[in-house]
């Protein structure tokens, strides 16, 4: 089975680099294959709403741009050809089960934490893998 458009979800965190070293190396073993990068932010603004005196767009409009800075740092560390980089704002899982659909991605690959109790509660990759329209491959992270 070979896989011809992967899609690799990145937080920006100290991680984040060698998530994509293993993406480029598993995207490598079938020619062809197309790569892509995609980050989603939480959107502030709709998870805070009504919140009294904060200026929540504002935030969102910084938060943004600061991850196209830090998107455009990834990509030029890169040795393969990035198909596509996508930045959304909004519900991790819904964004990224979206972008699957849309760009017709076969496997999906995530870096993945060791967890307790407390980081489980906030973890988006158990309900990720569980709806999932493609392969997705976990990559740990904390050696």
């Amino acid at each position: 089975m070979g896989y011809k458009n992967i899609m690799v979800a990145v937080g920006f965190d100290n991680q984040a680099q060698a998530l994509l070293q293993k993406a480029e190396s598993v995207a490598s073993h079938y020619p062809g294959a197309t790569l892509s990068i995609i980050h989603v932010d939480m959107n502030v603004a709709e998870f805070y709403q009504g919140a009294v005196g904060l200026d929540l767009k504002a935030y969102d409009s910084t938060d943004h741009q600061e991850s196209v800075h830090e998107m455009k740092h990834l990509i030029e560390t890169m040795s393969m050809p990035i198909s596509k980089h996508l930045l959304y704002a909004g519900s991790v899982e819904n964004e990224i089960v979206a972008a699957i659909e849309t760009n017709d991605i076969d496997l999906l690959i995530m870096g993945h934490h060791r967890t307790n109790a407390f980081t489980q509660m906030f973890s988006e990759t158990e309900s990720l893998v569980r709806m999932m329209p493609c392969d997705v491959m976990l990559v740990r992270l904390d050696k």
